[in-house]
């Protein structure tokens, strides 16, 4: 990592580095089946009642690495804090699971078999901008808005992830209270709707809106390091899939 200020206020850094995650003791050595009612009429003709669905560890599985790159600019123009973040990374030999095999018929059960594995490698770039603001003694508006845009082998998590999010508010901040208002807004992705033996099938889910809301008391005396406070998260009762 490197840190430059060439004139106050106004910071660059680069960074860049990696590590590792070995497999969980779950992804190594689980053996779980779950059994759910058959929703499919093609094999419910053939007398199937129940789905089993065996998933596997592998005590085969490599760790799993990332590479990192990013830079960033912060600075201060009087009331004004900037940030700008660009960012790069590869997750290798990412541990997953597969697609369901097996597909064997026995009795009233249909029978899948997925198990972990080192499954593809994923890419991702993206940034971040955010911007805080005074706009009086007590009064701070802030924003931020990100981006990340991911590429996989198998193309899972291109359309799974929403590329863009973005927050924005308001605090209030007079001796002792804080009161806060933020919206936080995420961007559509699609969804696997499909059932496990099954090829996958996306469903689009749209972004939605957040509001929520804040007020935090700092006790006075002698319990000046407690706080009170409650927030109130989706104010508008937005109904909404994450």
């Amino acid at each position: 990592s490197a840190l430059v200020e060439p004139i106050a206020g106004q910071v660059f850094r680069a960074s860049a580095g990696t590590s590792f995650r070995n497999p969980t003791l779950m992804e190594a050595y689980l053996d779980f089946t779950q059994q759910f009612p058959n929703p499919d009429p093609s094999l419910a003709a053939a007398g199937v009642t129940t789905i089993e669905s065996n998933l596997r560890g592998n005590p085969g599985l490599d760790p799993e690495r990332i590479l990192f790159e990013d830079v960033s600019h912060a600075g201060r123009f009087g009331r004004l804090r900037t940030s700008l973040t660009g960012f790069h990374y590869e997750l290798l030999d990412s541990v997953g699971t597969t697609e369901p095999a097996g597909g064997v018929v026995a009795g009233t059960a249909y029978r899948t078999v997925n198990t972990y594995a080192n499954t593809e490698r994923i890419e991702a770039w993206g940034g971040e901008v955010e911007a805080e603001a005074m706009l009086s003694l007590f009064t701070v508006a802030f924003a931020n808005v990100s981006y990340e845009r991911l590429r996989s082998e198998r193309g899972y998590w291109d359309r799974e992830s929403p590329p863009w999010k973005a927050n924005a508010g308001v605090r209030w901040m007079p001796k002792g209270l804080t009161l806060a208002c933020w919206g936080n807004w995420v961007d559509g992705m699609a969804w696997n709707a499909a059932q496990p033996r099954d090829p996958r099938r996306y469903l689009r889910q749209p972004s939605y809106l957040l509001l929520n809301a804040a007020a935090t008391w700092t006790l006075p005396g002698a319990l000046r390091r407690w706080d009170l406070g409650v927030t109130a998260h989706n104010l508008l009762d937005d109904r909404h899939a994450e």
